[in-house]
C-alpha cells in the first residue's frame, strides 16, 4: 500500500485493539491503516450538515444519515454557529418589527428564548438574540428594538 503522507512503501506493522491490520511508512516513519472508521474528520461529510439542518433533517437524524455520532454533529453545529457574524444594521429603515419565539433543549424546563427585530419592508433580520427569559434578555431585547433611537 501507499502512504497517504509520503506517497511511500508501507509495510505490515502489526493490528490496532479492534482486528484492524496497521501499517508502517519506512520513509515518513508513520503508522495508518487502510479504512478508517472515523468519517467526521472528512470535509464532504463536515459539507453536508449544514444542508441537511436546512432541510429539517434532526440531530440524531443527521448523525443517523453520515454514519457520525451525534455529538459530533452537535460540536460541527456549534462551530459553523460561531462563524456566523452579525451583518451591520441600516440606519435608514422607517419601520422595524420585533417579536419572539420560545423553544426548548432536553426538555420543557430548560427554556430557550429567541427575540429578533426584522426590516417590514425587505423582510431581513436587523438583528436578533438568543438565550434565557432573564433581566438581562429583556434588556438586550429593549436595545434591539429602540436601536434607531
Amino acid at each position: 500500500m501507499q502512504c497517504q503522507f509520503c506517497n511511500g512503501l508501507c509495510i505490515k506493522a502489526g493490528k490496532q485493539k479492534d482486528g484492524t491490520q496497521k501499517l508502517y511508512c519506512k520513509a515518513c516513519k508513520k503508522y495508518q491503516q487502510k479504512v478508517y472508521q472515523y468519517q467526521a474528520c472528512k470535509e464532504s461529510i463536515v459539507k453536508l450538515i449544514p444542508s441537511l439542518m436546512c432541510e429539517s433533517v434532526s440531530i440524531r437524524g443527521i448523525a443517523r444519515i453520515l454514519k457520525i455520532a451525534t455529538s459530533t454533529v452537535q460540536r460541527k453545529i456549534i462551530l459553523i454557529a460561531s462563524k456566523i457574524k452579525k451583518p451591520p444594521i441600516p440606519m435608514n429603515i422607517e419601520v422595524v418589527e420585533m417579536d419572539e419565539l420560545r423553544t426548548y433543549i432536553g426538555n420543557k424546563a430548560n427554556q430557550y428564548w429567541v427575540a429578533y427585530a426584522l426590516c417590514s419592508k425587505t423582510k431581513k433580520i436587523l438583528d436578533f438574540i438568543v438565550g434565557k427569559r432573564s433581566k438581562i434578555m429583556l434588556e438586550a431585547c429593549v436595545k434591539i428594538y429602540f436601536w434607531r433611537y
